[in-house]
């Protein structure tokens, strides 16, 4: 009998993707939409402001990878702050109410955080190990995990995913990037020396089904490329791979002061992280770095 995923954000690229990386022939997949008009035999409706799911996407649930939340590329205002918490951290804590009160056990809870859990104006390599910063971003991250770990009090197995930027050549900002190169220009912000942390789209989902399929693998991951790449090389690399005839053009950090005061904090950010524990469970990349991601995908 095959097993059932239920899988948060139906309308997410990461989603989309999970349903192509996923064995049909082994596993049901299930999915949650906050649009009524997309629900359909295996795709169900919830709500976190009347705190509903429907109790079909959770009956006979072995595992739940929840990738749901509303987009931190949305402005920074107090009103799309308190969406970007609460599609994360209280859509969490609904999932553990319901599955209590249904009396379900799923065998793995996957739930994906971010690399901002280590702060905005960071330096250097980050392990899992090192301690949360203490911006509104670290603390939506700190308490996005602390809802994932709920489920370990049912004994399920939790793994907790610190995404670097997740890409493919249709990701917001290989988008804007192309925009620029369209009209002969390759942008880099401010000095282009912070990094880049990223991974594709493909090993992210790879490397949740590798999860599901590994069961003594549990707990927190930096998930990213081995690749450490700053932001300038990244410009460039694409430059010479597509665009070799365009010119690079460095964005002062005093213009994104100017006209993205709020976020030039994460385009600047200068963090790697240490995928040392993502490599220890025996996972291999498909794209390693930026040149393959160029090459065959964008």
């Amino acid at each position: 009998m095959k097993e059932e995923i239920l899988i948060t954000g139906y309308n997410g690229s990461l989603a989309k993707q999970l349903s192509t990386t996923i064995d049909h022939s082994k596993y049901r997949i299930k999915y949650l939409t906050t649009q009524k008009s997309a629900c359909k035999d295996n795709i169900f409706y919830w709500d976190i402001s009347t705190n509903y799911i429907n109790p079909q996407a959770l009956a006979n649930t072995h595992h739940i990878i929840h990738i749901s939340g509303f987009s931190i590329s949305n402005k920074w205002n107090a009103k799309n702050k308190k969406l970007m918490y609460d599609s994360r951290v209280k859509t969490s804590l609904l999932l553990y109410n319901r599955c209590i009160k249904m009396r379900i056990n799923p065998k793995t809870f996957i739930s994906i955080s971010a690399m901002g859990y280590y702060g905005f104006k960071q330096n250097g390599l980050k392990t899992e190990n090192d301690k949360p910063h203490d911006d509104w971003l670290s603390k939506l991250c700190v308490d996005w995990e602390k809802m994932a770990d709920n489920f370990k009090k049912t004994g399920t197995r939790v793994c907790i995913l610190r995404s670097s930027l997740i890409i493919n050549k249709n990701a917001e900002i290989i988008q804007k990037t192309n925009i620029g190169f369209n009209i002969g220009l390759g942008l880099i912000f401010g000095s282009g020396q912070q990094q880049f942390p990223w991974i594709h789209i493909k090993d992210m989902s790879r490397f949740i089904v590798f999860i599901i399929e590994n069961k003594n693998i549990q707990g927190v991951f930096n998930v990213a490329s081995p690749e450490k790449i700053s932001h300038q090389d990244f410009i460039k690399k694409i430059k010479l791979i597509k665009y070799p005839n365009s010119i690079l053009l460095h964005v002062p950090e005093i213009l994104l002061k100017l006209f993205i005061p709020k976020k030039k904090e994460l385009i600047l950010n200068n963090i790697k992280l240490c995928v040392k524990k993502m490599k220890s469970t025996g996972f291999f990349w498909e794209y390693e770095t930026i040149e393959r991601f160029v090459k065959n995908d964008l």
